[in-house]
């Protein structure tokens, strides 16, 4: 198949990081992967790997750029990732289905400000749509106008790595997430439970890998904590194009979605924490961990149930229990066995297959509008 991904660049984040491992899979099964996008540090990866990148203008300048495209490039398939790229796609093809499958991915759930399908052509045109988690799901399909329509799951691609993990002495955690007004409070409760926790553990050291609005706060918090102790313990470089080497010197990171995915694919402990908190991810709460995106997507009565706000308390009850945890046989074996229920969704192979499916499934409706 020829596959022409459209997002809304090259940046590092989930939507980006799910084109890149999902172009690896498809790669690696024998198709040809194009990206159409704004440029972004990414860029550079998608072009080693093989996909042939199309630089685009931001929305809605992009849209004469995605109509030459459509038009000339001969795709068998359009993979739009959120809304807005589906949206692009849709006006670029006339303000009609275009003439190729047209597949729509939905990477999380929507804000509250889309009340229903009508006015989201992407949501309401695209032969197929799908999703990544049980709750991004549940919610999409409850949104006026989608009650009928067939939403497919996939899960998300994790890259099997090849760095060796080697946890560091004096121990430390990584944390990996945007620094925004509503995720930063994470780093703000893992910088404080970081502090409290130095009697037990001297010198816990903390890696915040992430940037937004709040990493000069971060940062801040950072130099008090490191001028406290008269030692560098906390730092807050910003973001990086591939966070996976800090990780690997962690005795555990700090995360959702892709994040924990790649963590607790190499066997490093997860302290999962979404916008509304999660904690420790281990065998027993492992589905519904990956059902919610690792605290970013609850919904309904299990967010009612289960769910813990970010604090430091959250924090320091995570650092404990992975700490505590890590190097007892126990600990190695729950990390093993979620490691072994991850690979058999989650595999870029296993993904790609999946991936190949919908695919199919949108070339041959448009097949049938075709005849």
């Amino acid at each position: 198949m020829k596959i022409l991904f459209v997002g809304r660049n090259c940046n590092v984040g989930g939507g980006c990081t799910f084109r890149y491992r999902a172009s690896l899979g498809l790669l690696a099964r024998g198709h040809e992967v194009s990206l159409a996008a704004q440029g972004g540090p990414m860029a550079e990866k998608f072009r080693a790997a093989g996909v042939k990148v199309h630089t685009l203008l931001p929305t809605p300048f992009n849209r004469f750029q995605l109509k030459g495209l459509l038009n000339k490039g001969g795709f068998d398939v359009v993979h739009a990732c959120n809304p807005t790229a589906g949206d692009d796609v849709f006006v670029a093809s006339g303000k009609r289905k275009p003439r190729i499958g047209f597949v729509q991915s939905i990477h999380g759930v929507l804000p509250p400000s889309v009340k229903s399908a009508a006015g989201n052509p992407s949501l309401t045109e695209s032969d197929e749509i799908l999703c990544f988690d049980r709750f991004a799901r549940e919610s999409l399909q409850k949104l006026p106008g989608m009650e009928n329509r067939t939403i497919r799951h996939v899960p998300r691609p994790v890259e099997k790595r090849s760095e060796t993990v080697h946890p560091q002495s004096p121990p430390k955690l990584t944390m990996v997430s945007r620094l925004s007004k509503s995720k930063g409070k994470t780093a703000v409760a893992a910088i404080e439970a970081i502090d409290q926790l130095q009697a037990e553990y001297p010198g816990l050291g903390l890696h915040i890998v992430g940037d937004g609005s709040m990493r000069g706060e971060v940062q801040r918090l950072c130099g008090l904590l490191n001028a406290k102790y008269g030692k560098e313990l906390c730092q807050a470089p910003g973001a990086l194009v591939d966070p996976f080497p800090a990780m690997t010197s962690a005795s555990g990171v700090i995360g959702t979605a892709y994040v924990a995915l790649e963590a607790l694919f190499h066997e490093i402990p997860v302290i999962a924490s979404g916008y509304e908190g999660y904690g420790v991810v281990t065998p027993e709460n492992l589905e519904f961990a990956v059902d919610c995106n690792f605290g970013d997507s609850w919904s309904g009565d299990d967010k009612k149930d289960l769910h813990k706000e970010i604090t430091t308390e959250l924090m320091l009850e995570g650092f404990r229990s992975v700490l505590g945890s890590v190097s007892t046989p126990q600990g190695r074996a729950d990390l093993v066995e979620i490691r072994e229920r991850l690979e058999q969704n989650h595999s870029l192979d296993e993904v790609a297959k999946r991936l190949e499916a919908v695919y199919e499934l949108a070339i041959a409706t448009k097949a049938g509008r075709s005849s």
